[in-house]
């Protein structure tokens, strides 16, 4: 019995500093950071339409988040709705020419939407900003 309460009592502890730590994180990141981070395990668990609802928010805090407009079109992207998907890449690429991401991303889309050509030539763009890729 002693040790089923002292069990209980770490558990709760534990929740409580859990909560004290989540509650610090939450201060000290940025609002549009942290509705990113929100999407982003969203996504990582298959939930592109709940991601999306994050990344969208993450964008009324900071409009021009690079980050999460690129996780925004990769959300479409997942749900095969590539010409949404082009629209979020192509906006990165407006904000930031060198997000090789976007560039790769975006090439994906093309290729999925059977322009081979055009997603040729877009890899092959992303290969002058960073060869490695």
């Amino acid at each position: 019995m002693v040790k089923k309460v002292i069990s209980i009592c770490l558990i709760c502890s534990l929740f409580h500093i859990s909560a004290i730590v989540l509650a610090n994180i939450e201060e000290k990141i940025p609002e549009h950071q942290m509705e990113n981070l929100k999407g982003f395990f969203c996504y990582e668990e298959g939930e592109y339409r709940e991601a999306i609802k994050y990344f969208l928010s993450a964008l009324e805090f900071n409009p021009e988040y690079v980050t999460a407009l690129n996780n925004l079109g990769s959300s479409y992207y997942q749900l095969k709705d590539y010409d949404q998907a082009i629209y979020y890449f192509e906006m990165v690429l407006n904000l930031d020419k060198n997000y090789i991401k976007a560039y790769l991303n975006l090439g994906a889309c093309y290729f999925w939407k059977g322009r081979y050509l055009k997603a040729y030539n877009i890899y092959q763009r992303s290969k002058t900003i960073n060869p490695q890729y």
